[in-house]
């Protein structure tokens, strides 16, 4: 990402419409001068058709992010059947146990869960 992103005076905001914050910092390729957003997907499972996308700050956690995306979903399905969901092990923490008890779901669990006490959020 290049240039500035504020937000231009006299602007409307719209209720629905949510402002993400770009940040520089964390890099998985250790480049910590590069603006980072999160976007997370949901796609479906025969075709990888995406179903689902948000964004978020580029500071977020997958770990806390995971269970919000999931029940958001699930509630935008209302009364349809309820998929299974597959993620990566960052979805696997106590506090996901806990908050996605009644969704489908798999996930590989981290090497730091072998305590028992799993990784928090």
């Amino acid at each position: 990402m290049h240039g500035k992103y504020e937000v231009g005076e006299g602007e409307e905001s719209d209720e629905d419409q949510q402002l993400i914050t770009i940040t520089e910092g964390y890099s998985k390729d250790h480049r910590p001068d590069l603006k980072q957003a999160v976007v997370t997907l949901i796609t479906s499972q025969a075709s990888s058709i995406p179903i689902w996308l948000e964004t978020l700050d580029g500071n977020s956690s997958d770990r806390a992010s995971f269970p919000k995306t999931v029940q958001a979903y699930c509630r935008a399905l209302g009364e349809a059947e309820q998929p299974y969901y597959v993620m990566d092990s960052a979805g696997y923490s106590g506090d996901n146990l806990k908050g996605m008890e009644q969704v489908r779901w798999l996930t590989r669990v981290t090497g730091n869960a072998q305590t028992g006490q799993g990784t928090g959020s």
